[in-house]
């Protein structure tokens, strides 16, 4: 972190990164949650954010508020976060404390979490969600029979609040099966569970706008039942066969797993079930519901979203948390695990220490790469635009820039005109026509790479780098 803060001025280097990016800027500098870019005309019905939704944008911006707008501030926040996570682990007697100093061991060891400490990306945001819930699930534990039930139901409403930023957190309320007694409550708690999935599909419907990610498009389709007809039923089901067989594949192979990521990417399928096992086998309820979180979220992820390792090893930080919270409650002598995670931090910390550098590195060179695009695009393009007489104005650009400048292309555009009012950028994905106008948004401008012959258009600016055009 101190090499950061004198590394200079970063920018995000990753797609993904760029989006949440924009957005906590948007809403720093606007006020604003309505997305800044996006895909196909595509934005939520009621705030106008993107596929993530208002919940990140609305907490990474107030934090870059904060920090007086600064560029660094999403990082500064990753790390504030990782602070309050160990501290909330180390305070609560959620397990003996070697046990608990042998959970953050783990977690510090994880060169997914160094990484992604120092990206443009929520992350750690979503290991302080899980961290929340661990201590709501020991809270459940070690309360008296009338108490569990409040405490559930607190649980499930927390999930439930969670998941309207994160949809996967949904699936996390089966942490309170083990300790469900009698029919009754197995009834109401799956009831429970079909409500708060059908609560966040419909907050995603409105306040987010469609994934594209495939095998997320189909949940939604069989979620919210936009089928017609049986033949249309068995050919979604077939798709979610085609995903199952497809990311099987993927983890047996494991092709393109960097070797610092491999064991991480491995444990992830094998010690949740591990921990199941135990947990079944020592009669340990706290055990079970741990291990029953990483269990089916893993399953979850086989069957309806990737396997693909750069997916797996961001979106399953939250799991290694409860898969070293659930070992550290059967493994039985502290002291030699602690050896062995502190051996393998130490065998590691070369690799983490680098790869942590080249992060820092990527982003600061991303940072010199955006400040000559802004020269050739942004400048020129804010110049053209002036002062509009809308309070949003939409472009689309042409894909062909996307592809040969690369994501940091989006960061190098202005987010306003000269009277500041707000600018936003779609691009068309997936379809052969890059200039297609969908009808769902007023387009104000084309950028293009190439010269247009539009009807009721006009060339407001032209050169060697870029067309604008008019509508």
């Amino acid at each position: 972190m101190v090499r950061f803060i004198g590394i200079g001025p970063v920018m995000p280097f990753e797609t993904d990164e760029t989006q949440h990016y924009l957005n906590s800027k948007t809403f720093a500098s606007y006020n604003s949650l309505k997305a800044s870019a996006f895909a196909n005309e595509d934005i939520a019905k009621i705030t106008g954010a993107d596929w993530y939704g208002p919940g990140y944008p609305i907490f990474f911006g107030t934090f870059r508020k904060l920090m007086l707008g600064s560029d660094k501030s999403y990082i500064y926040t990753n790390f504030l976060l990782l602070i309050t996570i160990i501290f909330l682990l180390l305070k609560f007697n959620w397990a003996p404390i070697e046990g608990r100093l042998l959970a953050v061991l783990g977690l510090l060891l994880t060169p997914a979490l160094l990484s992604y400490l120092f990206y443009f990306m929520p992350s750690v945001l979503d290991l302080f969600f899980a961290t929340l819930l661990l201590l709501l699930i020991w809270r459940i534990y070690i309360a008296d029979d009338a108490a569990k039930i409040k405490r559930m139901i607190l649980f499930c409403v927390c999930t439930i609040a969670i998941a309207l930023i994160k949809e996967n957190f949904i699936f996390s309320i089966v942490a309170i099966a083990p300790f469900l007694k009698g029919r009754k409550q197995h009834i109401l708690a799956a009831i429970g569970f079909f409500v708060g999935l059908i609560v966040v599909m419909g907050y995603a419907a409105l306040f987010m706008a469609p994934s594209y990610l495939k095998s997320v498009i189909v949940l939604n389709q069989l979620l919210t039942f936009k089928f017609s007809g049986l033949v249309e039923m068995r050919h979604l089901l077939g798709k979610v066969g085609a995903v199952i067989i497809t990311n099987i594949k993927d983890v047996i192979h494991h092709s393109g797993v960097p070797t610092l990521y491999l064991l991480s990417y491995w444990m992830l399928f094998t010690i949740p079930f591990i921990n199941l096992y135990m947990g079944y086998r020592l009669k340990n309820s706290l055990l079970t519901s741990f291990a029953l979180v990483s269990a089916f979220m893993i399953i979850v992820y086989i069957t309806l979203y990737t396997t693909y390792w750069h997916f797996m090893i961001r979106i399953s930080i939250p799991l290694i948390l409860f898969n070293f919270a659930a070992l550290v409650l059967w493994i039985k002598e502290y002291r030699i695990a602690q050896l062995v995670i502190l051996g393998g931090l130490l065998i590691l910390l070369p690799w983490n220490i680098l790869s942590v550098k080249e992060q820092q590195d990527i982003r600061s060179r991303a940072y010199t790469q955006v400040e000559v695009l802004k020269n050739t695009f942004g400048k020129p393009l804010a110049k053209s635009v002036g002062c509009t007489e809308h309070d949003v104005t939409t472009i689309l650009y042409d894909s062909k820039l996307w592809e040969k400048h690369g994501q940091l292309f989006a960061l190098a555009l202005p987010l306003a005109d000269s009277c500041n009012n707000r600018i936003r950028y779609t691009i068309n994905l997936d379809v052969n026509d890059r200039y297609k106008l969908w009808g769902k948004l007023h387009i104000d401008y084309i950028l293009s790479s190439i010269p247009l012959q539009l009807q009721n258009s006009k060339l407001i600016d032209g050169n060697q780098d870029f067309y604008l055009y008019k509508l």
